[in-house]
Formats: C-alpha cells, structure tokens, sequence
C-alpha cells in the first residue's frame, strides 16, 4: 500500500499534485553539504511544500491511504527500515533473528528511543519516562486487529500472523454478542458454541480453516489476545506466522507494524482521537507535528530522534493548495522566488519555452536549452491506476443520492429512490456476466483515454499489468513481470513467446489492449490477435444481455454504467473524461447516443427497443458522475459508490502478493469492487447465458491460495502468481490497468536533492524525508546527472556488497 499505501489515490489528483517546492518566506539558516553528492554547496534548513489534499489522520493504525501515511512515514520509525539503496537496515531493531523455515521472526528493540511529545519532551508516566519497547509493537497489533476500530489495514496481519484472523473475528463475535444480535445472542456465556461460532467465522471471512482449531478452553486465551502470533518473550518481540515467509520484513516498513504507547492511546481518546491533532499524537521518527489544519500541516525536527544526523531539514511547513493551482502558477511563483521548484509541463506554453525550447525553439524535453533543467527519464515504480469494476454496489441511499448523471443524462428517467435503487440492480446483476465485465473495461480507447497526458508520446505512461516491471526479482534475477508474459504469451499462442507479449502488452504499448473495428485497415493485425475484435466483444456482451437468467428474468436496456471521475473535482480532466464516456458508449454500441460524436461514421442510436432493420438500440449506456467534492469524490471512492472508477496501487510489500491479493475475496480493495462475499456468476457457453457451477471468485481465489503457499523457490511462487495475475486481467475481467507516471521523460527545476533519502518499491521509504538537502542555488542539470551516475555506481557497490539480497543484511 503505499494501498493504500495506500496508496489508494486518485489518477488526476495525483497528476495534478504539485512537485514539493520550498519558500524562502519565513527565513533560514544555511550549512554546507556533506556526503557523496553536491558536496560542498550550500543548503538551508527549511522546506515549504505544497500539498493537493491535507491529512484526514496521523493514526497509523487506521488507514493505508497515501495523503496520510506520506506524513505518519516522517513522525513515527519502524523496526527496519531502508537505505538509500533500497537495503533493509535496523531501525527501532537493535537486533533481528529469523527461524531458518522464516516463520518466526525476533527482534530486540533499542533501549535508547523516548517517546517524544508534540513540544519536543519526552512523554511521561507517573514520573517515568516513556521508551519504545517491545510491547508498544504488540499493542499496535491488538488496535489494528480489534474490528471495531475499522482499520483499513488489518489484512497486513490476517494474511500472514498466525490467529490473526481469529482474534479479529472474535472481535467481531463479541461485539455481535454485546449487541444481542440474532445468532449471537445466545452464544453469550457458552465457550463451546462460541468456538463453533468462531471457527465458523474464520473459514467465511478468510476462506481457509483457522490456524489452529478453536476449542471451548481457548476462548478466553483469544480474548486476552494470547494466542496472535505477535508476543513479547524475554523482553524480545516476536512474531509467529501462519506460513513461510522470506519477505516478512519488509512488511515492517509499514504502518501497522510502528508501535503504539498504550497509555497515551488510551488518554487520546483511541481510534477516534488518536493522531487528529498534533497533541494527540506521540512521536518516535525524525519530525514532530507543530501545526495540522485542513489548510497547512507543519513539522519540526525531533530533537531526541536517534538518527538525528541524517535529518538535514529543522521544520518542513505544507501548504494545502486547490486543484486550479497550475503548472503556470507554480512556475511564476518560482520567479518571483516564493518557492524553490516546480515541474515543466507544455500546458505552461511560456514556461515550456523558456526553459525547455529556448529562444531558437530547438529544445527539447530530453535535451533543454535551459541549464537548471533537471531533465531524466524516468524508469521507477510508482502507482499503478486502473479502471475497477464494483460488482455489488450498495444501494443504500448514500450510495446514489450524491451522483450528478440522475440530474443529468439520465434526467426524467429514474426520479424515485425505488426506480433509482432498481437501476443500480439491474446493473449489479449485469456484472454477474462475464462477457459484460469484459465490454465495460475493453471498450476503453486509449487512444482517448491517454489524450489527458500532455508529454510528447502520450502513451508513455501506459501500463498493461498490475504488478510493475522491476518490483521484485527471483533467486536467479529474473523480473516477476517477465514471468507474466511468458503466462500471456502461453494463454495466447504466441509463437514468438514473452517478447511477442512484451512488445504487446509491456509498458508503454497500446496495441494489446486497445480492440480495434474489424476494417480492412485492421484485418492483417485482428487475423493475427482475433481476441482484440471490438466487434465480437460487443456482440458477445449484447447476446448476454438480451437472454434470460436462469432464474426466468431479463435486464432492463440500457445497461446504465456509472463511471465515477474527477472531472467535477478537477476541472482539467473534464473534457477528457467528457469523451471517454461518449467514446466508450459509441464503441459499445456501435452507435452514439447524441449529437456530439466523437465518430462520424456511426448512426444515432434508435430510442426503439430492437426490432426494426434499421434500428441501433444503446444495449448500455454509460454515464459520467461528474462530483464536485473533494471529501464527497473520496467517500464514494472508497466506499465503492459507482459501477467503474480509477484508482492507484503500489505494493505494501516485496512480493506479488501484495497485488493479486487486491482483488482477492476480502483483500485489500475489495470494499471497492464489491468482493465481499460470493456471487453467482454466467457467461455464455456455446452462445447460450449459463450459470457457473461455482461463484465468481473461487477459482481465483484458491489460485491465489495455492502461490502462497509455495514458499521454497520464489521462481515457482512468481510463476503461479504470473498465473493469478493473467486470470485476474484477462478471464476474470474486475480491473483494467491504465497508467503509472513513472515512465518516460520528466523535466523539473528544483533546489531539493534527494539522493541520499530512503527508498525501496513498497512500505514507506519514499515518503521519507530524512537525508533530503534543500540547496540556497538550484543544481543544474550536468550536475544532478552527475549525482545520478555516482549514486547509480554506489548502489552497484552496497548491493554487490550484501550478494544483492536487500533483506538478509538485517540479521547481520
């Protein structure tokens, strides 16, 4: 997550989030650099930044979404923690042991890290000072664990600690019992049907049995939290885990594995009040909250933090901007020298001549006139966006009542809360057909969709997998994501194996994922790629619709399909999103619904049910849910309020798990696609609408199952999970991956060099703030590529140094 790390964020918010940009309003002291890079310059102590959304909590227990843990990341530590290689190193471990099957992991904590307030003291208890110790990490796994808090980020236990999800679910028990609700009622007082109760629990929440059978004597031993593989022995803390797992550390990057002060959690006020005000918030990291408003959030340096000498910056002040901020704006105000950088985009037509053209106008992005022009190509990992469907939208009111299309597309149509509610079924029960799931996600035109993307090669952010290329490599060095394309080019027949599939559905490529109009143009390519037909895809999805269910009903026509953007939020996604939609229903139609085509060469649609010759009937029909709110956008967001949205993920951990896992029953984005529960499932079977035999996801699921446990060769495990990930983008049809902004040519001026901070493709690393130098002068170009090039070779060294495996170091 950074799932949330999480990293669930919005695709155009993001976009239009402002590079971090330091101010010289409110004064600084200067130093000069020390370390491998830029040394010798001159640098300040004060970052100002710019924010597109301010924290809603400091809590790390709670959420995994990126506008909070990007600051949680610089106020609290973790056990390990990553260099500016991407090693793993101790942090709040002074020492780390593993069981040689990596199922029992052992840290002893540091005896020299206080507890600090908001004011720089160290917390206190009845006149003793308060250190980080191993209970404080036990804690945090009894918060996260306790289902009446609603943490967002309890699987990062469930999955992997042993009787996670039986404390979990018992939590869930006993709030059901104290509530006296219907088959809870009575189990109050008796252990043994309690335990049957429990152990029925674990095996439809998890879908697995519970890790060890749950007996009438256990109960108790549950409750007090006793039997969760997280303890504390010999003063060590400890965890215990369900299965093998090499990559455990690198979950402790994470937010739900950074301590909690119990007596100071209590006296906040717990889940509710715990990390909303800077007082209510205990530090144990670089930086301590001074001032947190939906407005500015500001941070000094904690004057206790352990490794305070890597800290370069005493006090960091965010400023929350709207989304009209613009490339313009933050270039003039970097000449009037209010901030410190900004990033070149040609929609600042003056900024982009400037710098990037010159005055002859022979510039380019990749070779600036202008020599303070950080100008790179960028090759990272970052959040992968993509369309997802919900396949079980709520039809409670919230879940409607906000959405802009009822008053407008679908104006007069659907007036009443039954007619709307009866709407939202119909479509729910249209996402039951695989063949339709298909039609919504592959109808998307890239060549539209990609059109909001202002770089020379508007495909260059294109991503056509979900797991990244270069996140994790096997024992032999091998990219997980090559394993995928050896799994598509498999499935597909392709006769020129992985690079055939690389060439069609690697990053940056459209040509495996766009389907095309079976035309004479298009002819040599679809004989080749028949599964790219955009005309089998529609008549296969309008043959579904028009049958009957099992169950002797029919869908009402149009499908409605809500498509939630953001161009009500930010306005320069708008028109874009304006012809998506118009081409999508054109495209699922092959027909448009009004006047204002983006294809000339289609009839209007026939507002007649089918029957005539000459009619073209809109079998679906999609709708653009055009909010306005910010706060409005991110509760429907999260909480699934639309039949198609776009969101971003980026790994919690290092392993493809942590992306096949999303979309698992109850993973992590499941509140977002409706996968909850099980659901009756049909496509057609030799033209003809049949149910499956088994619900929607249980395949997947136990393919996903099956790779977990595969913990002895991490090329078999990448293989199944290779596996996963074709059947979830290719067969189950819930997600559609779009783009990832880390690909391609970038151009920035900036005076913030980070090339000795943290990093790594999971946890919490790139969030970190400590080892960044802010220079009084802007680096130039020559030198940040010279900073680069003596990073990259430093790098080659550290990882040499330690057989390039980032993990075990940590033991050493």
């Amino acid at each position: 997550m950074k799932n949330n790390l999480k990293k669930i964020t919005c695709s155009a918010l993001l976009l239009s989030t402002l590079l971090l940009s330091s101010c010289a309003g409110d004064g600084y002291s200067t130093f000069a650099v020390t370390g491998p890079y830029m040394t010798g310059k001159t640098a300040k102590n004060v970052y100002n930044a710019y924010l597109s959304e301010a924290p809603t909590t400091l809590n790390p227990t709670l959420s995994q979404n990126a506008q909070n843990v990007s600051h949680i990341a610089n106020l609290l530590s973790t056990l390990v923690f990553n260099d500016n290689y991407g090693i793993l190193r101790r942090s709040l471990a002074k020492t780390a042991e593993r069981s040689s099957d990596y199922k029992r992991f052992t840290f002893e904590i540091r005896d020299d890290v206080p507890w600090v307030t908001h004011d720089g003291k160290i917390y206190e208890v009845k006149g003793q000072k308060q250190y980080v110790k191993a209970e404080d990490f036990v804690e945090t796994a009894k918060i996260v664990l306790n289902s009446k808090n609603s943490s967002e980020i309890y699987y990062m236990y469930t999955l992997f600690v042993n009787n996670a999800w039986e404390y979990y679910c018992y939590t869930i028990m006993a709030d059901f019992i104290a509530q006296s609700k219907p088959g809870y009622k009575e189990l109050k007082g008796d252990y043994s049907a309690q335990a049957a109760k429990l152990t029925e629990m674990v095996k439809e929440y998890s879908g697995h049995e519970p890790d060890e059978p749950i007996t009438a004597d256990d109960i108790t031993k549950i409750a007090k939290f006793e039997r969760v593989g997280v303890k504390v022995e010999d003063g060590k803390l400890v965890y215990t885990l369900r299965q093998s797992a090499q990559f455990f550390p690198t979950m402790l990057t994470y937010t739900p594995y950074m301590p909690t002060n119990a007596t100071f959690y209590k006296a906040a006020g717990e889940a509710k009040g715990y990390g909303t005000q800077k007082e209510k918030m205990l530090y144990c990291g670089p930086f301590l909250i001074s001032e947190f408003t939906s407005n500015s959030v500001k941070y000094t340096k904690n004057p206790l933090y352990f490794d305070k000498d890597s800290v370069h910056i005493d006090k960091v002040n965010y400023t929350v901007v709207d989304a009209s901020t613009s490339y313009k704006d933050m270039r003039e105000a970097f000449d009037r020298e209010d901030v410190d950088g900004f990033a070149l985009n040609v929609k600042d037509e003056t900024g982009w001549n400037m710098y990037i053209k010159g005055e002859d106008g022979t510039g380019t992005i990749q070779n600036p006139a202008s020599d303070l022009v950080n100008s790179r190509e960028l090759d990272d990992v970052d959040y992968t966006y993509h369309f997802n469907l919900n396949i079980n939208r709520s039809t409670e009111k919230p879940s409607y009542q906000n959405a802009t299309y009822w008053d407008n597309e679908l104006k007069g149509q659907f007036t009443t809360d039954e007619e709307k509610v009866a709407c939202i079924e119909n479509t729910n029960k249209a996402l039951k057909i695989k063949e339709v799931r298909k039609l919504i996600l592959d109808a998307v035109d890239f060549n539209v969709y990609n059109d909001q993307f202002t770089v020379e090669d508007k495909n260059q952010y294109q991503m056509n997998t979900f797991t990244p290329r270069g996140y994790v490599y096997d024992e032999y060095g091998k990219d997980y994501i090559e394993y995928y394309y050896e799994a598509y080019a498999n499935h597909k027949g392709l006769e020129g194996g992985a690079e055939e599939a690389k060439a069609l559905v690697g990053p940056q490529q459209i040509s495996g994922v766009n389907f095309l109009e079976e035309t004479a143009e298009n002819a040599e390519f679809l004989a080749k790629y028949p599964w790219l037909s955009l005309k089998k895809l529609r008549e296969d999805a309008i043959s579904a619709v028009t049958q009957t269910f099992d169950d002797g009903s029919k869908l009402s026509l149009p499908v409605i399909v809500d498509y939630m953007g953001v161009g009500g939020v930010s306005t320069d996604n708008l028109l874009n999103e304006q012809m998506l939609v118009q081409s999508w229903n054109e495209r699922a139609n092959a027909c448009t619904i009004n006047a204002n085509r983006v294809s000339d060469d289609l009839p209007l649609c026939s507002t007649a049910y089918p029957g005539t010759p000459e009619g073209h009937y809109p079998y679906f029909e999609m709708v653009h849910d055009k909010i306005t709110s910010a706060s409005t956008w991110s509760n429907a967001s999260q909480n699934g309020y639309y039949t198609i949205g776009s969101f971003g993920w980026i790994g919690d951990y290092a392993d493809p798990l942590t992306y096949v896992h999303c979309y698992y029953t109850n993973g992590e984005m499941s509140k977002m696609s409706g996968n909850t529960t099980t659901f009756d499932s049909y496509s057609l079977v030799d033209g003809v609408l049949t149910k499956a035999p088994d619900h929607m996801f249980k395949e997947y699921n136990k393919m996903v199952d099956d790779a977990s446990e595969i913990n002895t060769s991490n090329h078999e495990r990448y293989e199944a999970f290779a596996e996963c990930e074709y059947k979830l983008l290719n067969e189950m049809y819930i997600i559609k991956p779009t783009h990832m902004t880390s690909q391609g040519w970038a151009a920035s001026v900036s005076r913030a060099c980070g090339y000795e901070n943290p990093t790594a493709h999971y946890g919490l690393a790139d969030h970190s703030l400590v080892g960044i130098w802010i220079l009084v002068d802007v680096p130039t170009g020559a030198e940040r590529k010279a900073a680069r090039d003596h990073q990259t070779e430093l790098k080659e060294a550290a990882l040499t140094a330690v057989g390039n495996n980032t993990i075990e170091p940590i033991y050493n």
